[in-house]
């Protein structure tokens, strides 16, 4: 499965008892900067069924750099085969 390039995403904040959480404001929206099929998915739940957390390289998210794992959150339809 890949992930294509513009792909819509929410950045992630720690919260609550150090659970991620999507940043839903402005702020927090991003989009995928290249394909990427290197990502891990996670079962974590935020409040919004249809949004799946997926830990990616930083340098695949647009506006964001270094060589850490980030995690980001993308509606489902988008982690179907494509």
């Amino acid at each position: 499965m890949k992930i294509k390039k513009g792909t819509p995403c929410f950045l992630s904040r720690e919260g609550h008892n150090k659970f991620i959480y999507p940043i839903f404001s402005e702020m927090g929206l991003s989009y995928f900067a290249k394909d990427t099929d290197d990502y891990e998915t996670k079962t974590w739940i935020c409040g919004k069924p249809n949004l799946q957390a997926v830990i990616v390289e930083a340098e695949d998210i647009e506006n964001l750099c270094g060589t850490s794992k980030t995690v980001v959150w993308v509606e489902k339809k988008h982690l179907k085969d494509s």
